[in-house]
């Protein structure tokens, strides 16, 4: 922060920083005029004759220390409001029939329901440590007594259906621009913000994109919020994490300062299973930090903005530009229709209010998070509405079936269907249907079909219009895979590879969420077979199952990559 001194034609303009390096000002000349006027209409503007108070204002603002420089600019751009107010009231701005006329303007404002109570008591709050500045008596100016209660204000998170969204749309964006951008960086580093140099496609669309190092990163940034449930400034101020190798596997950690609270967060991306990070977040770490040193090898910052060869850091304006971008480019809307943007604030309300549903622990959630448990409580266990609202049905639905029933566990039976399926080692498998001269076979989810070439086959082929008259089909096994579950022929295998085979199908069909319209047609589609597979894999071995599962975070089954849902 700094008063420009050198410039004669703006003597009472503040320079404040309003980001890393970003600067904004503000010229108290606007407060020499009625009605607080922009600079270019004040030669339209009437003289209000205190050149004497704008002065004071400047030099009070330019000399503090206390407050921040992006608390300053708030605070003006607040004391501007009010005293373009005071100006229609015909009012001084410091006098006592000046805040008594303010507080009953911002209480009418509430009640019309023409203002949020909070954005009232701002500003009552704002004004009042402003003229408190100005060594005015604000305890005999203001009301004794709270003129609005205070409301809390939580942020809604995200349903599974919008994350899914979400995700998929950011994680597709980021790994093709990053390919792009290793494929010659220099001819998206010296581009002009205007000159399309990569693009983005998916089955449904090809997109030519503009500023592409920019939306790269500003893809990171919120994806960086997804998996780490970090808040915006610690992202923004975040530095190349340190890499770390342990017990508990890899990991990529920074310190950051949590400018606010005054005290240093740990933001932390690593091979962390126990809070739910996906196993795709350490892949995504050694991308961003790779394409971060090959834009900017000599510095430490991670996210950065380019234009015509100019690098500096990310800053909340190319946020915003880039969420306008995505809404334009997809248009992806919410379970209620209303746009769908990705915010770093929902993000961290999404992954505390999931951890604390699945832990019940908000004093862990605090210190991941790095608020106080009461904080938490105010702001990041409400979850989503649309989602809470389906569990209260489904609760009351419950309940009259308990009702009915007798009894939750029974109401609770009632309402799935047993699964009744054979579990065996392939050697028993083998041996055991092979006497029967079936010709067992595996199938491609790692089960096992005991006729795979009987009358099951013959329907499939005629499903699917393979005429026999045409040509001979008989060696055709049945592929029907998603009624394999439904079929009185499946044989669950027993072995490692064949579970792992099973877990990666499960892991392709819980990601094609976000190849659905809603979460109903998933539902229609997906959720029987997902509940039959997890009935089918809780009855496996646990020695057997934990094998397969640590298989599984190493890699996918070939036929099922992580990538699959990416082609669909």
């Amino acid at each position: 922060m700094m008063s420009d001194q050198n410039n004669a034609s703006r003597p009472l303009r503040l320079i404040l920083k309003m980001g890393i390096s970003k600067y904004a000002h503000f010229d108290f000349e606007r407060f020499r005029y009625f009605g607080v006027p922009k600079l270019q209409d004040i030669s339209k503007a009437e003289f209000a004759d205190r050149d004497d108070l704008a002065g004071k204002w400047f030099r009070t603002f330019s000399d503090n220390n206390e407050y921040s420089d992006q608390t300053k600019s708030a605070y003006i751009q607040d004391f501007a409001k009010y005293v373009k107010f005071c100006d229609l009231n015909n009012v001084v701005p410091e006098s006592a029939i000046a805040i008594e006329i303010w507080e009953r303007h911002l209480i009418k404002q509430v009640q019309a329901h023409s203002m949020a109570v909070n954005s009232a008591r701002k500003l009552i709050s704002a004004t009042k440590r402003i003229l408190e500045l100005f060594d005015c008596p604000v305890f005999d100016w203001f009301s004794k007594y709270p003129i609005f209660r205070s409301e809390p204000t939580p942020n809604n998170s995200y349903s599974d259906t919008e994350l899914a969204k979400l995700v998929r749309c950011l994680r597709i964006l980021h790994h093709q621009l990053g390919r792009q951008i290793r494929e010659n960086p220099l001819l998206h580093l010296n581009a002009a913000s205007n000159t399309c140099t990569a693009h983005y496609y998916d089955p449904s669309r090809r997109l030519d994109i503009c500023g592409t190092v920019t939306k790269y990163f500003c893809a990171s940034f919120f994806l960086m919020a997804y998996y780490t449930w970090a808040n915006t400034t610690c992202l923004l101020n975040m530095k190349k994490p340190k890499r770390r190798e342990g017990s508990a596997g890899i990991w990529y950690e920074q310190s950051v300062l949590k400018n606010r609270a005054n005290k240093f967060v740990t933001i932390a991306i690593g091979e962390n299973h126990a809070t739910q990070i996906p196993k795709h977040a350490l892949r995504f770490m050694e991308d961003l930090l790779e394409i971060s040193s090959l834009i900017k090898p000599d510095d430490e910052h991670l996210l950065f903005q380019c234009r015509l060869g100019l690098i500096s850091t990310l800053e909340m304006s190319h946020l915003s530009a880039f969420n306008n971008w995505l809404y334009k480019s997809f248009g992806l809307n919410d379970d209620f229709g209303k746009q769908l943007r990705p915010e770093a604030k929902r993000f961290r309300a999404t992954g505390s209010s999931k951890y604390i549903a699945l832990t019940n622990n908000v004093t862990e959630a605090s210190l991941i998070l790095g608020n106080t448990p009461s904080t938490i409580h105010r702001h990041y266990t409400r979850g989503n509405e649309s989602e809470n609202n389906m569990q209260l049905q489904a609760a009351a639905h419950t309940l009259e079936r308990s009702v009915r029933c007798g009894e939750i566990q029974d109401a609770k039976e009632q309402t799935r269907n047993i699964l009744k399926v054979e579990v065996l080692p392939y050697e028993s498998f083998i041996q055991k249907y092979s006497a029967t001269n079936l010709k067992p076979e595996r199938s491609p989810i790692g089960t096992g079909c005991t006729d795979p070439f009987g009358d099951k086959a013959d329907k499939y082929r005629r499903k699917i219009n393979f005429s026999p008259k045409e040509l001979d089909v008989s060696n055709l096994a049945c592929a029907d895979i998603l009624n394999c579950f439904f079929c009185t022929n499946q044989v669950v295998i027993e072995e490692v590879d064949d579970i792992w085979c099973l877990l990666s199908f499960k892991c392709s069909l819980e990601e094609s969420r976000a190849n659905h319209l809603n979460r109903s047609q998933f539902k229609n589609n997906f959720e029987e077979i997902l509940h039959r597979v997890n009935q089918v894999i809780f009855r496996i071995d646990p020695k057997i199952r934990r094998l397969a599962e640590r298989k599984l975070k190493e890699k996918r089954h070939p036929l099922w990559p992580e990538d699959l849902n990416f082609l669909i």
